[in-house]
């Protein structure tokens, strides 16, 4: 009977697909459990700074005021980012900004929060729905916009477009 040989190369690609494997998926390193307000098997991105937990919506209001749409949009992504949590959320339910830092919400959640911190720092504001068929599953973001252009935010991303062409600063950030 012949050994098995496994080949070097072989095993290191293993191993490295393994760790990947293991170290790009956040919920490994996170238990959330019903009792802490956070349903269990929700995504939650562990790496939330001491100093942005106790962020108000006013903070971030004031923190992301007096900017261009573009800069605003990014403001606002950025605070946001420091506490995100995708939490599956039924649409009877309205999460106040408490809410979404404890439990988080889901993609409506989100796209209302940000339609209203928009409007609050002077910038029209909607949310635009995406229905596919024929699973019927949706998607909703915000929409900020003034007379230079419009951003479109979606959870934990921004993009933004000027209205007049000949200005080359369009954007498209995956922050």
């Amino acid at each position: 009977m012949r050994p098995i040989q496994i080949d070097i190369n072989f095993s290191i690609l293993f191993l490295l697909w393994v760790l990947l494997v293991i170290f790009s998926n956040p919920s490994i390193f996170v238990k959330t459990s019903p009792e802490h307000g956070i349903p269990e098997n929700t995504v939650v991105y562990p790496s939330i700074p001491d100093e942005n937990l106790n962020l108000t919506r006013g903070d971030i209001i004031n923190l992301c005021q007096n900017k261009t749409l573009q800069d605003t949009s990014e403001c606002l992504v950025k605070f946001t980012k420091t506490f995100f949590i995708y939490n599956l959320t039924d649409d009877s339910i309205n999460l106040t900004f408490s809410d979404l830092k404890i439990r988080g919400g889901d993609c409506r959640d989100w796209a209302y929060y940000y339609e209203g911190l928009g409007k609050d720092l002077g910038f029209q504001g909607s949310t635009a729905l995406f229905v596919t068929t024929p699973k019927e599953t949706s998607h909703r973001i915000a929409i900020l916009s003034d007379n230079t252009g419009y951003c479109t935010i979606d959870q934990r991303s921004y993009s933004c477009k000027t209205l007049n062409s000949r200005l080359k600063n369009d954007t498209n950030r995956d922050n």
